[in-house]
């Protein structure tokens, strides 16, 4: 699975709301495992093969971690859509991390693929 590292100002209670917040406003599910990781989805599988990867499926999983720094927390986003049709969508069309609606610095290197 790849994923990407955002930094964030705050402590992690901040960062789980904000990561909360941001994946809401872009009409995800969410469903927690524990209170610091999600399994977020959003859009129609069954649409998805029905309609040979052109109608959008997506599902990441988020995790909020402290930083090694005071102040700061880690939030993970990384990719769990897997078989033929999500290898599909992902050839199909680029793929761009979610906007935080905190400050963020920039992953320290390109994500594998998305």
């Amino acid at each position: 699975m790849s994923y990407v590292d955002y930094t964030v100002t705050g402590d992690p209670a901040r960062a789980h709301a904000t990561a909360t917040e941001a994946l809401e406003g872009r009409k995800f599910t969410l469903t927690w495992s524990d209170p610091w990781t999600v399994v977020a989805e959003r859009g129609s599988k069954v649409g998805n093969v029905l309609a040979e990867a052109m109608a959008q499926h997506f599902k990441i999983g988020v995790r909020v971690m402290s930083a090694p720094t005071d102040r700061q927390s880690i939030v993970r986003v990384g990719q769990q859509s897997s078989g033929w049709a999500a290898r599909s969508a992902r050839t199909a069309r680029r793929r761009t991390a979610p906007v935080c609606a905190t400050s963020c610095a920039p992953p320290s290197s390109p994500p594998a693929s998305w």
